[in-house]
């Protein structure tokens, strides 16, 4: 090896440390965002357009904002709950890119790897309450997001991370103008999930009872959170053995407004909405009051599906049915009411999947569809009482325009409001099976009404 040739790997070996190292002469940029906390609050700023590495990520502390300024932080995450970065009260993270790089065994939970991650992961608040399960008043805006954090739990099953991850009591907070580029890794988009204070077990609802009802536990629930102007690419992850990607999931949340989305595709659904595991059950009685009430989704672009749904809806919290059927009494209906709205919502199906599915659900409200290309444009399933669609076009469905019913458990109080369908052969049927007061009306189109109980009202 010439001595030409030594200088000139020296100086490679050289640059690649100060890369990982960061800027050189940078502080370790936890201990500008704890100095800036410690006096009070402020803004740090990064140079700009600069790559900052950090180890296990970084935590935005109270007060305090980062402004990437251009640049790209990119977290080497190594414990298995880290996340890129980790926002406390009225906290914020601005204008650019943050890049995981998941190493080690990452954490199971969707939150655990993800570049961003407000509130505290299932376990982070098993005794009591802290600062990281509760932060309210946060902002998340303009930033680019990935993770390559792919957690293999058999042969057909691998998780993922969310882009961003909003658990329990994160509230007052805001997500804008966030990009989340194609994917085979990432679990979802944007995901809102209810958490726990004390010791909670989704799978042990007697026991929770017991728990809560001795003050030792309670659920907390993601709300007053909106959600607009987010562009998610193709979430391609697809699983033989569990559910698929999501662009925006909200699971056991409130008072959550979400608009103005483009979402190039997912393969379980586009856009979910469900009550959680546990619904509201062990909620505190702020909570409680506002259960799976105050949500509106509006103004969501799908370029397209790859299996599953483009929306997904129930209020059903699924355990504590289980345990009612097995003799728990529980303290709220297990089907919830909500008044959910989702509208303008336009989807692409290119036959590998269905438009909207609702199911087990009490309320809701969806207006102003566009439905094209699904195996079945809208699907009205089991016990869901009190549900309207207005106004949905559905064109060129390969199996039913809309399909109402349920053989065991049917669906009752249905509006189905000036449906509007194009296409050629089954393309063109509304078909009504086996539920109770269904209204059809203002629709030009063949309605098969099949086996349905004998006040349904089929008007045209």
């Amino acid at each position: 090896m010439t001595a030409k040739f030594r200088m000139a790997i020296g100086a490679f070996l050289a640059a690649l440390l100060a890369a990982c190292a960061g800027p050189t002469g940078a502080e370790p940029l936890q201990d500008r965002l704890d100095q800036a906390a410690a006096h009070g609050g402020g803004t740090v700023m990064l140079e700009r357009g600069v790559r900052v590495f950090v180890r296990d990520g970084v935590i935005v502390p109270e007060q305090v904002t980062l402004d990437l300024n251009g640049g790209e932080l990119v977290a080497d995450l190594h414990s298995a709950d880290a996340a890129g970065a980790r926002l406390m009260s009225h906290a914020a993270i601005l204008n650019g890119a943050i890049t995981v790089r998941s190493h080690g065994t990452p954490g199971t939970q969707a939150g655990a790897h993800a570049p961003i991650l407000v509130g505290g992961l299932l376990g982070d608040a098993a005794i009591a309450p802290s600062r990281i399960t509760n932060p309210r008043g946060w902002r998340i805006s303009n930033v680019t997001l990935r993770s390559d954090k792919s957690l293999m739990l058999s042969e057909d099953v691998r998780l993922g991370a969310a882009a961003v991850q909003v658990i329990g009591g994160a509230h007052e907070g805001l997500i804008e103008e966030v990009r989340i580029p194609d994917s085979d890794r990432l679990a979802g988009g944007i995901m809102l999930d209810w958490g726990a204070v004390g010791d909670i077990r989704s799978d042990d609802v007697v026991g929770n009872a017991r728990r809560h009802a001795n003050g030792q536990a309670y659920t907390t629930h993601p709300h007053s959170i909106v959600i607009r102007n987010i562009s998610i690419g193709k979430l391609t992850r697809k699983n033989r053995a569990s559910e698929g990607t999501f662009g925006v999931r909200l699971s056991g949340v409130h008072d959550v407004t979400v608009s103005h989305i483009s979402i190039e595709m997912t393969t379980g659904a586009a856009i979910a909405h469900t009550a959680g595991d546990l619904g509201y059950e062990f909620a505190k009685p702020d909570d409680r009051r506002r259960a799976h009430r105050g949500i509106l989704i509006e103004d969501v672009t799908i370029a397209g599906i790859d299996g599953g749904y483009a929306i997904l809806s129930d209020s059903y919290a699924d355990n504590v049915g289980r345990a009612a059927a097995a003799g728990y009494r529980p303290m709220l209906a297990p089907i919830a009411p909500t008044d959910l709205v989702v509208r303008r919502v336009r989807g692409e199906g290119s036959g590998r999947g269905d438009g909207l599915r609702i199911d087990h659900q009490l309320g809701g409200r969806f207006e102003e569809l566009v439905l094209a290309g699904f195996r079945t444009g809208i699907i009205i399933d089991e016990q869901v009482h009190a549900a309207a669609v207005v106004n949905p076009l559905l064109l060129d469905s390969t199996q039913a325009a809309v399909a109402i019913g349920h053989p065991h458990r049917p669906p009752t109080d249905i509006a189905l409001i000036a449906p509007r369908v194009r296409g050629t052969g089954r393309a063109e049927l509304i078909r009504i099976d086996r539920s109770e007061r269904v209204r059809v009306t203002n629709s030009i189109v063949p309605v098969t009404v099949d086996h349905t109980a004998i006040d349904a009202a089929v008007l045209r």
